[in-house]
């Protein structure tokens, strides 16, 4: 019965990504949509926003095929960075509500307008919705919310804003942001008004945290408090709030030297070690980290620490002489 209860009554929850210019948009889809292997209370489904925004016919780099076919062969590492900012421009330009900080006055109806334009297009596509429904949404962005606030939820619509991740909340990771936010705001849009924040700081998951800098302690502990646990336990099965415990806690995410973990491929494909205090997109640095760990890598780091020592003792020659044959008739 308990099954039959969680399979009927899983939640639907739609994430999007509105101006993320910087945001690794891939890596953090691929650790949301993780949970879905992980659970059965919460369906989490990736909206691409900017192709509605690209739909609208504004000029998207796609349409220079021939430069990311050059810049991808020249600076691997730039282009998904050239491709985040372009998104962005064009989200800025479909959803213009995005080109500047949300205050707490005007955020929902910003946001929801940019919402609604992207289901009427949807729901128009000549090839149908293809079970695209109107579901709870969360919208991912850098655009900051007014007075520092980190997110807001309403009704079945919430923001996270990540503008200003790094104040905040280093040297926990980008993501565990992201991903604790997310789940944060699923449990919010799905059992609300049962569930709400609480004003004092307890490391649970639904801290109001007037001092954002304690919603660190959330990330890093993720666990309900007794007041919040009692409060759900009048809306889901024992089984439910057990899945609930153990998505919270984040061990599913394994660790990057666990072949077939989350972690292991967010490393592995993404160039993103989520144990490390990483930023919202790895960048050069990690793109070369990445290089520089393969096989062909670690080749070219040991021909290069002998060039060096080649190359200094060469130079020591030529320069100190006096110092060299001091050397040798020491030696001998």
């Amino acid at each position: 019965m308990n099954a039959m209860r969680s399979k009927a009554g899983i939640k639907r929850i739609r994430v999007f990504f509105i101006n993320c210019p910087t945001l690794d948009t891939d890596a953090a889809a691929y650790l949301i949509l993780a949970q879905n292997k992980e659970q059965q209370i919460f369906q989490f489904e990736i909206h691409h926003f900017w192709i509605y925004s690209h739909s609208r016919g504004y000029f998207w780099v796609d349409d220079l095929a021939w430069l990311y076919d050059l810049l991808d062969g020249c600076f691997g590492w730039f282009t998904p960075r050239f491709k985040l900012s372009e998104r962005a421009r064009l989200d800025r330009w479909a959803a213009q509500g995005f080109s500047a900080p949300l205050s707490i006055e005007d955020w929902y109806s910003k946001t929801q307008a940019a919402i609604a334009k992207y289901d009427e297009w949807v729901d128009n596509r000549p090839a149908n919705n293809l079970d695209s429904k109107h579901d709870p949404s969360i919208v991912i962005t850098e655009t900051p919310l007014d007075q520092h606030f980190i997110s807001f939820a309403r009704e079945k619509l919430g923001i996270i804003s990540a503008g200003e991740w790094k104040v905040f909340f280093k040297p926990a990771s980008a993501l565990e942001y992201i991903l604790t936010s997310v789940q944060r705001m699923a449990l919010r849009l799905s059992f609300d008004p049962m569930i709400n924040s609480h004003f004092p700081t307890r490391a649970c998951i639904f801290d109001y945290s007037q001092n954002q800098p304690d919603f660190r302690h959330t990330i890093f502990l993720g666990f309900l408090c007794e007041t919040c646990r009692s409060t759900l336990r009048n809306s889901v099965t024992p089984e439910e709030l057990v899945q609930i415990d153990s998505l919270l806690e984040n061990r599913w995410i394994g660790q990057s030297a666990s072949p077939a973990s989350v972690a292991f491929y967010l490393s592995k494909i993404y160039r993103y070690e989520v144990s490390r205090a990483t930023g919202l997109n790895p960048g050069i640095f990690g793109y070369l980290r990445q290089q520089f760990q393969t096989g062909f890598g670690q080749a070219l780091t040991y021909i290069g620490k002998w060039t060096i020592i080649i190359v200094l003792s060469a130079l020591a020659v030529t320069l100190f002489p006096n110092v060299v044959s001091w050397i040798h008739a020491h030696v001998r």
